[in-house]
C-alpha cells in the first residue's frame, strides 16, 4: 500500500504536532513536507463536505485527529462519505484516547498503530536533531537550491559581511 493510500484529517491547532510525529516517523521533513497527505482543518465548523470528499476519494482510510469528545468532525465525515458513496474506511478514536490532551507522545503512539494497521509503519524512529544539525541541513538545501555561493541568513551575518575587513564584529 502506497502512503497516498491514507490521509489524516486533523485540527490545525494539532497541525505542528501531527507533523512533528510524522517527522519522527520518517514520514515527513523539517521543512512540512509530508509522505501522507493531510487536510488540515484550520475551522471545524462549517466542515465542507466536498472538500472532504474530495481528500477522502481513493484512499483505502483517514485518521481523524480530533481532540475532546463527542466525535463531532468523526461524525460529520462519515456522513458526508456516506452521502458520496465514498467507501473510505474512517479510524478516529481507535488509536488514539477518547479523552486528555494530544501530545506529541500521544499523537505518535497512536500515528504508530494507524501507520501499522495500514502497513505503512516505517522500521525505526527518526531521532530529533538538535537546531545546529537543523540549520547546517538548510543552509545545505539552499545551497543545493541556490548555488554554492548561496548563505543561510541567520541574522548575525549581516552585519558581519557589512563590516567588511575593519576585523569589529558583533
Amino acid at each position: 500500500m502506497a502512503a497516498a493510500d491514507i490521509g489524516i484529517v486533523l485540527q490545525g491547532g494539532l497541525y505542528n504536532t501531527v507533523l512533528r510525529a510524522l517527522e519522527r516517523l520518517g514520514l515527513a521533513d523539517v521543512f512540512g513536507e509530508s509522505k501522507i497527505p493531510l487536510y488540515v482543518l484550520n475551522v471545524t465548523y462549517p466542515l465542507v463536505p466536498d472538500e472532504f470528499t474530495r481528500f477522502a476519494q481513493g484512499k483505502k482510510a483517514i485518521l481523524i485527529i480530533e481532540e475532546g469528545q463527542p466525535e463531532f468532525i468523526e461524525q460529520a465525515a462519515s456522513l458526508f462519505l456516506r452521502q458520496a458513496d465514498v467507501q473510505t474506511r474512517i479510524v478516529g478514536k481507535g488509536p488514539l484516547p477518547m479523552a486528555g490532551e494530544y501530545t506529541g507522545a500521544v499523537v505518535i503512539a497512536g500515528l504508530r498503530k494507524f501507520l501499522a494497521e495500514f502497513g505503512q509503519l516505517p522500521a525505526a524512529d527518526i531521532p530529533l536533531l538538535p537546531a545546529a544539525m537543523l540549520a547546517r541541513k538548510a543552509d545545505q538545501v539552499l545551497m543545493a537550491e541556490n548555488g554554492a555561493g548561496a548563505q543561510h541568513d541567520d541574522g548575525f551575518a549581516g552585519p558581519k559581511k557589512r563590516l567588511g575587513d575593519r576585523g569589529k564584529q558583533f
